[in-house]
C-alpha cells in the first residue's frame, strides 16, 4: 500500500511546493500578512471579493484564510476575471458556484484561521479586468451552530462586498481591502 504525505514536510521528487501541491509558489502574491485584519464577514451569506491586479495573472488556486467551530459545511466558491461585478442573484444560492470544497472539521480561529486552499480552472486576469472570488457556506444539516468567518486586510482598488442580510444587491464592507490570501500563478 503507498501513503501519501499529507503534512507537505517531506519532499516527494522535487521542491517541496511544486512536487507535492502541483504550484510553484515562487508564482505567487500574498495579500495580507494572515496576522492582522480590518474586519472579518460571515461566510453564512454570499461574499464578493474583488482584487485589482498590478500586472496580468494566470490564477490556478486562492488560498484564504477561515475560522470556524461548526463542523461539516461547504465551502462554494466561484472565480471570475471581468470589468463589471457578477450579478447578486446568480450566486445568492449554491447552485451558481463553479466549485465547492468540503470542511468536515473546526478551522481555529487563532492567527485568523486556517488557510483553505480554493484550486480553479485557470483563469487569465488581465491589467483591465478584476479578480472576483465569490463565497458562500453551507451548513450540513441546514442550520449553523457557529459561524464561518473569513478576514479582511488593506490593498489598494479593491473591496469585500457581502449579501447580508439576504437581499438582492452587494453591500459594501470593506473598501480597498481583499481576504487575507495567497493568490497562485502559472
Amino acid at each position: 500500500s503507498f501513503r501519501i504525505d499529507t503534512t507537505k514536510e517531506f519532499p516527494v521528487c522535487g521542491p517541496k511546493a511544486l512536487a507535492q501541491t502541483g504550484i510553484d509558489t515562487a508564482g505567487s502574491v500574498a495579500v495580507g500578512d494572515g496576522v492582522t485584519y480590518s474586519n472579518n464577514v460571515s461566510l453564512a451569506y454570499p461574499v464578493l471579493a474583488v482584487y485589482k491586479p498590478t500586472a496580468e495573472m494566470n490564477v490556478t488556486q486562492i488560498d484564504i484564510k477561515i475560522g470556524s467551530v461548526h463542523k461539516g459545511w461547504t465551502l462554494f466558491y466561484s472565480v471570475i476575471a471581468g470589468d463589471s461585478q457578477p450579478s447578486y442573484t446568480t450566486y445568492a444560492t449554491q447552485a451558481g458556484y463553479a466549485y465547492s470544497k468540503h470542511i468536515d472539521d473546526a478551522l481555529t480561529y487563532d492567527n485568523l484561521g486556517k488557510w483553505v486552499s480554493l484550486p480553479i480552472t485557470s483563469t487569465n486576469v488581465t491589467t483591465d479586468k478584476y479578480l472576483y472570488l465569490v463565497l458562500l457556506g453551507v451548513p450540513d444539516g441546514g442550520s449553523w451552530s457557529a459561524t464561518a468567518l473569513t478576514y479582511t486586510t488593506p490593498c489598494a482598488n479593491s473591496g469585500v462586498y457581502r449579501g447580508f442580510p439576504a437581499g438582492s444587491a452587494w453591500a459594501l464592507r470593506a473598501v480597498d481591502s481583499f481576504l487575507h490570501a495567497v493568490i497562485h500563478e502559472t
